[in-house]
């Protein structure tokens, strides 16, 4: 073997190899932006909806407009659980949707 097509096979593979990592990096990096990402957007939302809610809550039908406020927020969103607690812990109201995005890869999701 010539010592050109070595020295281009070599070349060759180092790119492949160097492109590869790259990719690999690149990708987990913008799995750790998004988790990020929906981690602020998330906290956010909690925030807004505790302040919207707490007013009502000492009110006797208070339960049914935070009811009602906790569904416009889940059903918008694409959130897993929100549970709203009283200060010993009781649950109030919770609301869970246990899908799974199906046309997400496992791999990006774990």
């Amino acid at each position: 073997m010539r010592l050109s097509t070595q020295l281009s096979t070599s070349l060759l593979v180092f790119l492949i190899l160097v492109f590869a990592g790259s990719f690999i990096i690149n990708v987990k990096l913008t799995r750790e932006y998004v988790n990020e990402q929906l981690a602020t957007h998330a906290q956010d939302t909690a925030t807004s909806l505790g302040l919207s809610i707490t007013p009502y809550l000492s009110e006797d039908n208070g339960i049914a407009v935070a009811e009602t406020m906790v569904n416009a927020i889940f059903d918008r969103g694409f959130y897993q659980y929100i549970t709203i607690t009283d200060m010993e812990g009781n649950l109030l109201i919770e609301r869970r949707n246990p899908n799974t995005v199906d046309t997400v890869p496992t791999w990006f999701t774990d």
